[in-house]
């Protein structure tokens, strides 16, 4: 038995060939960088998901030892001690009305009868007076002389109720005889304030 080939399929054949040829060295040649190609121009591929080798990120290996996990425990700053110039106030202050001064740069101080009913409520009113200026307060029983007398050695006769508003080191920069309500004593306090900065 002979075969014979037509022509046209010795063309298709022989065309089939070298197209395959063809195929084989462009895939031979893009495998590799040519010499003259600088290794900076060839860009690594990147996997989409990393992969995990076995036994790595928590995956227990048989027989593997168990290693305790150390917590790091991170070493505060030690803060710097900042020394705070003592405050000097003025003699002859109430014992109270000093420790205020030192806490406060502006103290509310009322004077009240406890036995009054209207001292009672000045008492009040300067005590919320006070505390919406951010100032401090002392209230000062005039009956007891250890709180009131120094300032009535200091001051002279003073009627209850009354409010003083003291600056530091124990200035006196307002004086209310008689009733005075929480705005009164407030902007007082406000005063003050802006008459120091």
């Amino acid at each position: 038995m002979t075969l014979t080939i037509s022509p046209q399929m010795r063309v298709v054949a022989a065309l089939g060939g070298v197209a395959a040829l063809g195929l084989a060295v462009f895939m031979f040649t893009m495998g590799r960088p040519s010499a003259g190609a600088p290794q900076a121009s060839l860009a690594t591929i990147k996997p989409l998901h990393p992969i995990r080798k076995p036994g790595a990120h928590g995956t227990l290996r048989a027989n593997a030892p168990v290693r305790p996990r150390v917590a790091r425990v991170k070493q505060k700053a030690t803060p710097k001690t900042v020394t705070a110039k003592p405050v000097v106030l003025l003699p002859g202050l109430p014992p109270e009305v000093a420790a205020a001064l030192r806490k406060h740069e502006l103290v509310v101080v009322s004077l009240f009868d406890p036995q009054a009913r209207v001292d009672q409520i000045s008492l009040a009113e300067a005590s919320a007076g006070a505390k919406a200026a951010r100032a401090g307060f002392v209230p000062l029983d005039v009956l007891r002389q250890r709180q009131a007398g120094a300032l009535m050695r200091q001051l002279g006769v003073l009627p209850d109720p009354a409010v003083l508003v003291y600056r530091r080191p124990g200035d006196l920069v307002a004086r209310f005889d008689g009733f005075a309500d929480r705005d009164t004593v407030a902007q007082a306090v406000a005063n003050a304030a802006t008459s120091t900065s």
